[in-house]
């Protein structure tokens, strides 16, 4: 009550949202673990619209600062798992950069890609981040199941993508995710 009425609203907005996700995500976690599909229609969806939106949510609550590029690009897929993807990708990148850092998201010819500037991955962890409940040794204390990045690698073969994870030269971790596209522009 005690915040002005736009910034109230926004904030209601994305309570509501964040409660349609947690439904969500609670569902993909009941999927996951029981190794189902969503039954949710494929559509055409333009995948640069939609990590901005993603980006603009995870901007509000965190304060890290986001690069975005963002091209258009149409995929064909589930639009609610994609964002559950590309949501997961920011939530890593923002849980292992320090404060204030910047993370770093581009989306070009169906390949999102996010680097953060935390302390990257060990060598032999990388192979494992995709695993469902894998958690690094340096990662235990951080808050997390170990999921997050599973989901992302299943929305990536649901939709015929692939994802990798990688150490950027100078420092950090480059996690990407790249979907077939079936055009440029805006979806139908």
């Amino acid at each position: 009550p005690d915040l002005e009425g736009a910034r109230r609203e926004r904030v209601l907005d994305d309570l509501a949202d964040e409660a349609r996700e947690l439904s969500l995500l609670t569902d993909e976690l009941i999927d996951l673990v029981a190794d189902r599909r969503s039954d949710d229609p494929p559509r055409e969806v333009d995948l640069g619209a939609l990590v901005v939106r993603a980006v603009e949510r995870a901007a509000r609550r965190s304060d890290h600062e986001y690069a975005v590029e963002a091209e258009p690009a149409v995929v064909v897929g589930q639009p609610a798992a994609l964002l559950r993807a590309v949501a997961n990708l920011l939530d890593n990148a923002a849980k292992f950069s320090p404060p204030g850092t910047r993370i770093e998201v581009r989306a070009f010819g169906g390949v999102i890609e996010v680097r953060d500037h935390g302390p990257g991955i060990g060598d032999a962890d990388l192979p494992r981040v995709f695993d469902r409940f894998y958690r690094a040794d340096a990662a235990r204390s951080l808050p997390g199941s170990g999921l997050g990045l599973a989901i992302v690698a299943r929305v990536a073969h649901d939709h015929g993508g692939a994802v990798r994870a990688a150490n950027a030269p100078d420092g950090g971790a480059e996690i990407s995710l790249a979907l077939p596209t079936v055009g440029v522009g805006p979806s139908a």
